[in-house]
């Protein structure tokens, strides 16, 4: 049971409920996700209470005010979301009795869950959230050029995906594109790139390919193709004898939302 019998008014008056000073006691809480609701119940002997919530000991506005609460009678309530606090933030709670009322009281700090991704590595991380809804987008690790994944030349074909993934940088053919990317070192002779319907049948199969070839994150394009021959529109690259052990950079895949890819075939000819 809170009281508030024989403290002082020496503190800013809420500027809710009249012009009245207030004998107060304060409380504080650390602002971790969700909802938060601070009501009084006038369970003792106080029979009206005022409130305010401060982010500072130091006066300013508050952040919320309330003298009575619809449905509440005389007594005090707010709720304060996610939009108005920070999270690991403290904030400090004024309440005392309406008029310079003392007496017992009972108030009660409440969080209401907040659903939505909870995952900081996700591309829509939600700071509010206190429960995972299963929504959490996932960027693919070889999203950017600087963490291409290694190809070793006929290794045989790989399932990969650019789901998640975000805008790349338009190819030297063909549109925009949702873009992963590759590396290979170059250890001599023909090198063919292929793109072609994903074996793994757990996602939608990606329709239309587009691939460009750098010689270095930010470099050149040395080629590009966009609906190779013969293939539909999968897509075939094949280039020239380049000095051993040079490291080249591929981008993929394609013209429209993300889907399923395959790179087939990654050798000499």
């Amino acid at each position: 049971m809170a009281s508030n019998v024989a403290t002082a008014e020496d503190s800013p008056n809420p500027a809710c409920g009249g012009t009245a000073q207030i004998k107060d006691v304060w409380y504080s809480f650390q602002y971790a996700g969700g909802t938060i609701t601070i009501n009084t119940a006038l369970s003792g002997t106080l029979t009206d209470t005022r409130m305010a919530i401060f982010n500072n000991c130091s006066g300013g506005a508050a952040i919320a005010c309330n003298d009575d609460y619809t449905g509440l009678g005389y007594a005090s309530q707010i709720t304060l979301t996610c939009s108005q606090l920070t999270i690991g933030s403290y904030y400090y709670i004024q309440v005392g009795g309406y008029n310079s009322l003392t007496g017992t009281f009972e108030i009660q700090a409440t969080s209401s869950a907040v659903s939505g991704c909870t995952n900081e590595n996700a591309t829509n991380y939600n700071v509010c959230a206190t429960s995972d809804d299963g929504s959490c987008i996932i960027a693919n690790q070889n999203d950017a050029c600087a963490t291409a994944v290694p190809l070793v030349p006929n290794s045989g074909a790989q399932n990969t995906t650019n789901v998640n993934s975000s805008v790349g940088a338009t190819p030297g053919c063909g549109g925009g594109i949702h873009d992963v990317w590759f590396s290979f070192v170059y250890q001599g002779g023909n090198v063919t790139i292929t793109t072609a319907a994903s074996s793994d049948n757990s996602g939608t199969q990606l329709v239309d390919t587009q691939m460009a070839v750098y010689d270095a994150c930010g470099g050149s394009i040395i080629a590009c193709d966009d609906d190779g021959d013969g293939l539909g529109q999968s897509t075939t690259a094949r280039y020239e004898v380049k000095p051993d052990n040079f490291t080249f950079y591929q981008q993929l895949p394609n013209t429209q939302d993300a889907r399923l890819v395959e790179i087939k075939n990654v050798g000499p000819y």
